[in-house]
């Protein structure tokens, strides 16, 4: 009976292991939710320092990637997108070490969009289970977007991106089903060098901002 489940448990061991994913090359994709962080928008006029902050709903995102697994290191480039709308944006300004807020309004709606372009990097914690942590980071472009600007049945235009340099830290978990498919959960935190936009104001004054997003995605791997 021992020698049963002796070898019982070397298969259930064998089949574990061999469901890892195969070296090789992959596609993934994922969606989920996105969750920008406040953002700050700022600029100087001739005589005072303004701000908007910017807070939004929580939005979509989606990624595609193509790359190769070194079985144990994973590589690949990332296309990425996520859209946010607006919650509440709030003003104030800054003069002679005063802050004044003016006010802040649920009114002015718009749409908060990323689009990047990343080379990540992936580490897996390989096991004997069909579970795999991974931790990962990567590096690239993003095109920060503000835009359909309206005030309620108002369209106000506005339009305004930059595309500028990009990064994310990346943990999740993957199962495999097999040698050739896994599911990935993952957090990702997307950031991005400050945007910086043109005000509109005819004197080519610059609105600098601040970009950043946690996002938690779920998705498919498969192996070639």
């Amino acid at each position: 009976m021992k020698k049963i489940a002796l070898v019982l448990s070397c298969c259930a061991l064998g089949m574990s292991a061999t469901a890892a994913s195969a070296a090789g090359y992959y596609v993934s994709g994922n969606v989920g939710f996105a969750l920008p962080n406040t953002l700050t928008n700022t600029y100087n006029d001739s005589v005072e320092f303004w701000q908007a902050d910017m807070d939004f709903d929580s939005g979509w995102a989606l990624t595609g990637a193509f790359g190769y697994d070194f079985d144990g290191f994973r590589t690949e480039f990332e296309l990425g997108y996520q859209q946010s709308n607006s919650k509440e944006t709030t003003w104030s300004s800054h003069w002679n070490n005063n802050i004044v807020t003016w006010g802040s309004t649920s009114l002015l709606d718009y749409d908060l969009t990323a689009t990047t372009y990343l080379v990540n990097g992936y580490y897996d914690f390989k096991n004997n289970s069909g579970f795999t942590p991974f931790l990962g980071a990567g590096m690239g472009m993003a095109t920060v977007e503000l835009n359909s600007f309206s005030l309620g049945a108002f369209y106000l235009g506005g339009d305004v991106d930059d595309t500028v340099f990009a990064y994310q830290f990346i943990a999740g978990v993957s199962y495999a089903f097999n040698k050739n498919f896994a599911m990935d959960l993952t957090y990702r935190y997307v950031g991005a060098t400050d945007p910086t936009y043109d005000n509109g104001d005819g004197f080519n004054t610059k609105i600098d901002s601040e970009f950043g997003s946690n996002n938690f995605l779920l998705g498919g791997r498969f192996n070639f």
